[in-house]
């Protein structure tokens, strides 16, 4: 795989929604591949390479990393107002996207498998894909395992997941597709709402300075009858349509997954505490827990994670932190909500 994925505004195929689906563009989440080293791209200092360029208060497009395009147009916001976005075009998968995802077996070594975040009665909780999960979601009645084999979903030619019988939980695993292009729109100047845009499961949130969409958490396995969404150790998959996207600000996942007794840990993202890490689709920027040259998180964000103060990239503005916080409920660190409007459908994947 290659380095950047292709966001456009309202162009291209909106993704349906299905059981285990990941927002409003995107249709699932799972495993793949790709051969760029995301560990120097997060921590670059831009590298487009692609045409035209975007420049506002808070947005410059040539800190995205192999941007194909981006276009300056008009596009309209939630509530129906106008103003200038960007349009960024990217390929898809351009970072580490291997995993590990699925395990073959039920092992208690968590090296073998990534991560899961499992809303069942026994265990719940962001944890490894090992033996102590299938337990726990056997005895919660999910049948999951076959013998020591672990039941795992798959893509199958012309996309979606191998079903394999409703009577069974599955490890939800789809493979990646790298002719695809991801587009995304962003409004140059963030325009605030009447009130903060809560963040649902597996909403569209942003775009990384990688061209990776990012969202809400997970899909609830509950609702979807067992089947777990997996995740790799810096918290990203595959959607069915087969492009990798992140439930994470992964340049600050570690502290997460110690918080929550995970032994591995994200070993193909730059663990930058004070990162920018990309845009939310209101257009402020996201960076990783801290401010600049700061060991700890900033002690006046508002109920979104946002606040403003000095930026190395904007001057003092208004940004979004990730999460230092883990929640048993909800383990991301992806802002739980957001201050801007947004146009209605930010993203698109064809």
């Amino acid at each position: 795989m290659i380095v950047g994925s292709k966001l456009l505004i309202a162009v291209g195929i909106v993704l349906p929604a299905v059981f285990f689906a990941c927002g409003d563009s995107d249709s699932g989440d799972s495993g793949g591949t790709t051969s760029a080293t995301a560990a120097t791209q997060s921590t670059g200092t831009g590298g487009n390479t692609g045409t035209g360029s975007c420049i506002g208060t808070y947005f410059d497009s040539s800190l995205f990393r192999s941007l194909t395009s981006a276009t300056s147009k008009s596009c309209t916001l939630s509530d129906g107002s106008s103003t200038t976005c960007c349009t960024l075009v990217f390929s898809a998968n351009q970072v580490d996207d291997d995993g590990p995802f699925c395990p073959e077996t039920s092992s208690d070594d968590a090296s073998l498998g990534g991560l899961g975040n499992y809303d069942g009665t026994t265990g719940a909780g962001l944890q490894s894909l090992s033996k102590t999960l299938w337990d726990n979601m056997e005895a919660d009645g999910y049948d999951i395992l076959d013998g020591t084999s672990v039941r795992v979903q798959t893509d199958v030619p012309g996309g979606g997941l191998v079903q394999g019988g409703s009577d069974f939980a599955y490890c939800l695993q789809p493979a990646a597709d790298d002719t695809l292009t991801v587009t995304y729109s962003i409004p140059m100047t963030p325009v605030d709402g009447s009130s903060v845009d809560t963040i649902d499961s597996v909403e569209d949130v942003g775009v990384s300075l990688d061209g990776i969409p990012f969202k809400g958490s997970p899909p609830s396995v509950v609702s979807n009858d067992g089947k777990i969404p997996s995740l790799d150790w810096c918290g990203g998959h595959h959607d069915p349509s087969g492009y990798y996207h992140w439930h994470f600000i992964p340049e600050s996942v570690d502290p997460i997954l110690d918080g929550e007794g995970i032994t591995v840990d994200c070993d193909h993202i730059t663990q930058d505490n004070d990162a920018l890490f990309g845009f939310a689709k209101d257009g402020y920027p996201i960076y990783a827990m801290y401010d600049e040259g700061e060991t700890s998180a900033p002690t006046d964000l508002d109920e979104c994670g946002g606040h403003t103060s000095d930026t190395p990239n904007f001057g003092s503005v208004y940004h979004y932190h990730a999460d230092s916080a883990s929640d048993e409920n909800e383990p991301v660190n992806i802002p739980s909500c957001l201050k801007g409007l947004s146009v209605e459908r930010p993203s698109s994947v064809n």
